[in-house]
């Protein structure tokens, strides 16, 4: 018995497996009729049908049919595979071999035969033999043979050595007499042979020309039926590419019945598929069952067309499941394999696109043209998939990530999208939405898609394992979350940023989605908010500028603003905490920076729309100004962004304390020279004579708390006072700050 689990590959069903189509049926009823034909007829029947369609699987059940005929009169069983001669040259002669010998050892086999009938069937294969001998030496083209392929060596000894006798005899006689002599050893036979000829379609357009003239040379051999089986279109096109002018005509002229294969209805292929299926793997749940079934009935319902494409899906899905079982969701699993086995174009595009959308998860950008490159290679896809249309698209839209049919949509405005087929690639994924995907090993994850394709493991984390991994750390505590939050801010990704980056810009796309919310719960929202408050520092130490705001704290605060909107009540309590024990100072900062822009606190008119209201910012100025007035100005300095934070203090109210910390800060040369260094973003790399330096010494960037006209004037005090020899370092900096200053002025005057 076949192991339902086992691969089956590209073989034919056995006599003895479970008939699925109904092909024992229509066995029972050719071989009826084939045991019915007369030994004068000189049939020549054809089994016609296309690739896949289960021709040898036919010829097997009906020759299981045939052997359950009445012992005394079944007809005997030739079968010759001639693709599996290794020469045009042999056909001929291996034919005959398998003729000669499946004649001369029928009755033997049978185990009724009288000394009469052996005899009588030996002589039959000898005359066959002789017959052939001359008739290959009729045809040039055949005297390169290689020695006769002769399956018969299991046969009583004196068939096989009479046998021999006849390849070797010398015997010269005419060939029509000596074909006149098989024709009267056949009749004398009391039983009918049927010939079967497997797979013609599968021969060089040269071989099955000559097969089907050998067929023809002895077509008209009395007791002997001959049975073809091929496709027809592969064979009037072998023949038609020999010279036939008409390969159709050529073929009727040979055969006098054809017998199309039984086209099996597709919901029979289908359940056949389901029942193969479930042999190997068993639902988890109704729901699942389900998804499963309305694969089978769309999928299949387009590609299953014959019994082979049904078990090549079949094996497929065997082969991945057995190398990735568990891991990932079955139900994608058979959808994404029926399509890699019956549309490979359509696969392919799909392997792409799953390829591009991970490396977007984690940074990556598709261009424009590229977009448009995809949406065109789809098109193409499409076009070969006849009768799918729209409801495609909305299967691929159920399985792939970001694919979305949206014929409204301002993508389609820009360029971004296609107008022809209304899609929009890339788009973003909601959070619930990716961590679904994720916890069920979807393919529409970019953590388990490359299971789904090459059997193998994401190169690195991606959003969804992130989420996962930051959910657990929130419901964990501060510590845990904050040292999940460093973690990913040390670890660059192949697109240069950090994973803490990716993480936070993607967070501030998903906290604008209403479902959000159930997500971040109000203690896993506090939780996130504290540990940005410990950590937004961290991510962007090292960035030279000064001035310009990193886009991971624009990020930060609008996740900071969502919290705030989600859970109003708890804002007091966090804006307390935070501002009062947030190692992120410089994050801090800002976030108060913007709310007195946007609380019109400072500037002409106020920009932006607040986060907080004025009682909960003025909580903020109050916690962040006594952390300041605790810290050196040296301190500050070691801040990312020090000379915002500077002015940001200054901004918040507190006007003199920070301008006298940095008049007290400069009140030696060293520190004076050292503090500007430090205010113009110079940072000594290697050693103190090479630097690298941002231009920050401008009026507006010094005021209020130096004069760039009392600085410049300082300076040249310095360089003029010690001679270059009793410090050449201390004079080649101070140089270096008069040429910024002087930079700074030009700068200062466009």
């Amino acid at each position: 018995m076949i192991d339902p689990k086992a691969i089956r590959g590209d073989r034919e069903l056995d006599a003895a497996e479970p008939d699925k189509l109904g092909f024992e049926a229509s066995a029972k009823k050719i071989a009826n009729a084939l045991t019915k034909c007369s030994p004068e007829a000189h049939l020549v029947v054809g089994l016609e049908g296309s690739w896949g369609s289960g021709k040898s699987s036919m010829i097997n059940k009906l020759i299981a049919e045939l052997d359950e005929q009445n012992l005394h009169t079944r007809p005997g069983i030739i079968q010759f595979k001639p693709w599996q001669i290794g020469s045009q040259g042999s056909l001929m002669e291996a034919f005959f071999s398998e003729l000669s010998i499946g004649i001369g050892q029928y009755k033997y086999e049978h185990g009724d035969a009288t000394d009469v009938t052996i005899k009588a069937f030996k002589d039959t294969g000898k005359a066959i033999q002789r017959y052939a001998k001359k008739l290959i030496a009729w045809h040039p083209a055949y005297a390169p043979a290689v020695e006769a392929v002769i399956p018969g060596y299991s046969v009583h000894a004196d068939i096989a050595a009479g046998f021999g006798k006849a390849i070797d005899s010398k015997e010269a006689i005419p060939l029509e007499e000596a074909k006149c002599k098989v024709e009267r050893k056949l009749k004398s036979l009391p039983n009918k042979f049927v010939v079967i000829i497997d797979d013609i379609d599968r021969l060089e357009p040269r071989e099955t020309i000559e097969i089907i003239r050998l067929i023809k040379s002895v077509a008209n051999f009395p007791n002997i039926l001959y049975l073809l089986s091929f496709d027809q279109e592969i064979v009037v096109h072998a023949l038609e590419q020999s010279g036939i002018k008409s390969g159709s005509s050529f073929l009727e002229k040979i055969l006098q019945i054809v017998v199309p294969m039984p086209v099996p209805d597709s919901f029979d292929l289908r359940r056949w598929f389901e029942e193969e299926l479930s042999s190997f793997y068993s639902p988890k749940d109704t729901a699942e069952q389900s998804r499963i079934r309305e694969i089978i009935d769309i999928e299949g319902g387009w590609y299953f067309h014959n019994p082979r494409s049904v078990v090549r899906s079949l094996d497929a899905i065997k082969f991945a499941w057995f190398a990735v079982e568990g891991a990932v969701d079955f139900a994608d699993l058979v959808w994404v394999q029926i399509i890699k086995v019956a549309h490979s174009e359509l696969y392919h595009w799909i392997v792409s696109y799953l390829t591009e959308n991970a490396a977007v998860t984690i940074g990556g950008i598709v261009s424009r043209k590229d977009r448009k490159r995809s949406i065109k290679r789809l098109r193409r896809a499409l076009n070969s998939h006849q009768g799918a249309g729209d409801l495609l698209l909305q299967r691929l839209e159920a399985f792939l990530p970001g694919f979305e049919q949206d014929v409204f949509s301002e993508a389609f405005e820009n360029g971004e999208g296609d107008n022809k087929l209304h899609l929009k690639l890339f788009e973003a994924v909601d959070a619930a939405t990716m961590e679904s995907a994720f916890k069920l090993r979807r393919l529409s994850s970019p953590d388990h898609y490359k299971l789904f394709l090459s059997y193998g493991e994401s190169s690195y984390s991606t959003y969804a394992s992130r989420w996962q991994k930051l959910m657990a750390a929130l419901d964990t505590g501060e510590d845990k979350t904050t040292e999940l939050l460093l973690d990913w801010g040390k670890n660059t990704l192949p697109t240069g940023v950090s994973e803490l980056t990716l993480i936070i810009d993607w967070l501030a796309g998903q906290v604008t989605q209403p479902q959000i919310k159930d997500l971040l719960t109000s203690d896993r929202s506090t939780m996130l908010v504290t540990a940005l408050s410990e950590t937004m520092d961290v991510a962007v130490l090292g960035q030279d500028s000064h001035f310009g705001r990193p886009q991971i704290w624009r990020k930060a605060i609008v996740i900071f603003d969502a919290v705030v909107q989600f859970y109003p009540d708890n804002v007091s309590n966090m804006i307390s905490e935070i501002f009062e024990d947030g190692d992120a100072i410089g994050w801090l900062t800002d976030i108060v920076r913007s709310e007195l822009f946007a609380h019109g606190r400072v500037g002409e008119n106020a920009r932006g729309n607040p986060i907080l209201d004025g009682e909960n910012l003025d909580i903020a100025i109050q916690k962040i100004q006594a952390r300041f007035q605790e810290m050196s100005l040296n301190e500050i300095f070691k801040l990312p962004q020090p000379v915002s934070s500077l002015y940001g203090w200054y901004q918040s109210g507190d006007t003199n304390k920070p301008i006298s910390l940095v008049k007290s800060s400069i009140e030696s040369d060293d520190d004076f020279v050292s503090v500007l260094e430090q205010w113009s973003g110079i940072a000594r790399v290697g050693n103190p004579d090479a630097f690298h330096e941002i231009v920050s010494l401008t009026p507006q960037n010094l005021s209020p708390f130096l004069d760039l006209g009392e600085i410049r004037t300082r300076l040249e005090g310095l360089l003029d006072e010690s001679p270059s020899s009793e410090n050449p370092s201390m004079k080649e900096r101070v140089q270096k700050l008069l040429d910024l200053t002087e930079d700074a002025e030009i700068l200062g005057s466009g």
